[in-house]
């Protein structure tokens, strides 16, 4: 095998076969047996480049590979872990802050409570006059342990719907005698301009009730 001009500045041969001369300053030829790649500074002495591969161009330009191809490969395939794991990072960065802007909007349940002795007259057990926007109200739990056979209590729900509004009724519960179980729950809608549990002692001696009630607040 004779040696072949590729391109204007690049020849390939066997290592055996009589290099060229006077070929253009600077072409190189690579020995296509041994992957050895010669360079001639003065269009007639050839030279062992320090390199064993080469990217040439259609013009004739090249660029020099590492002298390991092994080398490169590993580095390619490093750079390629590094943009996969940089683009995976994008994506997970993306999906934590849809998470973020789902849980920002969960509200936080909330609790407050205490102790109401009845008087016989209608007295508020928990009222939310003014919230300052969409709120949700979940439940007052009422503790009726202390309450006896011979009594009677009546507990009220009342929304309002408007701004300053008058309160609606919404709900009128009677529980007369032993209350089981002891724990009564009073389930609430969600509102925005207010709402009021009352309860009432209409038969029986005045007792003591634990109650709290469970909101929802966002953070």
């Amino acid at each position: 095998m004779a040696i072949r001009q590729i391109l204007e500045k690049y020849y390939e041969g066997l290592s055996g076969d009589v290099k060229p001369t006077g070929v253009i300053a600077g072409s190189t030829l690579r020995e296509t047996n041994t992957r050895a790649t010669h360079i001639t500074y003065d269009g007639t002495n050839w030279e062992v480049a320090d390199i064993r591969f080469r990217l040439v161009n259609e013009d004739g330009t090249y660029v020099d590979l590492p002298g390991e191809f092994e080398t490169l490969v590993e580095a390619i395939e490093a750079l390629g872990a590094i943009v996969a794991l940089q683009a995976t990072l994008v994506i997970v960065n993306t999906a934590v802050d849809a998470i973020k802007v789902k849980t920002d909007g969960i509200g936080i349940l909330t609790e407050t409570g205490g102790t109401l002795t009845t008087d016989g007259n209608v007295q508020n057990l928990y009222i939310n006059d003014a919230p300052s926007g969409v709120y949700r109200p979940i439940a007052v739990n009422l503790d009726c342990t202390a309450h006896t056979a011979g009594e009677t209590i009546v507990i009220t729900v009342s929304y309002r719907v408007k701004p300053g509004g008058e309160y609606i009724l919404s709900d009128t519960d009677t529980y007369a005698g032993l209350i089981s179980p002891q724990l009564l729950t009073i389930e609430l809608l969600p509102t925005r301009y207010g709402i009021k549990v009352t309860i009432q002692k209409t038969g029986g001696a005045n007792r003591a009730y634990d109650w709290e009630v469970i909101w929802e607040a966002v953070p």
